[in-house]
């Protein structure tokens, strides 16, 4: 089964989709300042990978 993320701000502007071939079974996301690092959304697959974008 095929699951599709979809990040929007808070404004709900699209940011970025992901889609994967596998189920989502958690996710996590980093919230450094903006300009020092690179967050990033890392997501439990049930296939036991762990992605990040």
């Amino acid at each position: 089964m095929k699951s599709r993320l979809h990040l929007h701000t808070i404004n709900a502007e699209l940011v970025a989709m992901a889609t994967c071939e596998d189920t989502i079974k958690c996710l996590a996301y980093t919230d450094e300042p903006e300009g020092v690092s690179i967050n990033l959304i890392a997501g439990g697959l049930s296939s036991g990978v762990i992605r990040y974008e």
